[in-house]
């Protein structure tokens, strides 16, 4: 892949990981849980499809592996937040506001690891533009 194809990559993944965030506040609004996207693991979902197959030739880039991990994060954020959706859902006469507050605690966890996940994302365009900028410049000066 040359450099514009692996910048398109990289905004194409950013935007398949973006949709999550929009089910975490789904469930946090008490969308039925039906009705939500259920949680998968970090190679099922669209931006891991992608990181474990177009985006595989680009492990030797500084920071990728880091994405890897912060990915993984965000998917057992997203599966502990869907979790105690369940468990707040149930008819209860007590406790419900403390699961409640949970579920706000979790989706801002959530929350806190797409910001990391999307400024990793981030942080690897800018140095793959860096990159390429300075090569140009190289060859440009030949």
């Amino acid at each position: 892949m040359n450099t514009t194809e692996i910048l398109t990559s990289l905004t194409a993944a950013k935007e398949a990981h973006l949709p999550w965030l929009d089910y975490g506040m789904a469930i946090l609004n008490g969308e039925d849980l039906l009705y939500v996207q259920a949680p998968v693991t970090c190679t099922d979902c669209n931006f891991g499809l992608w990181f474990y197959t177009e985006a595989n030739s680009l492990r030797q880039i500084d920071g990728f592996q880091q994405i890897e991990k912060l990915h993984a994060e965000f998917h057992n954020k997203y599966d502990i937040l869907f979790t105690h959706a369940h468990e707040a859902h149930k008819p209860r006469l007590f406790g419900k506001k403390k699961l409640l507050l949970q579920l706000n605690a979790d989706y801002m966890e959530l929350e806190e690891s797409s910001i990391l996940l999307i400024d990793k994302l981030k942080e690897v365009r800018e140095a793959l533009q860096a990159k390429e900028k300075l090569s140009q410049i190289n060859r440009e000066a030949v």
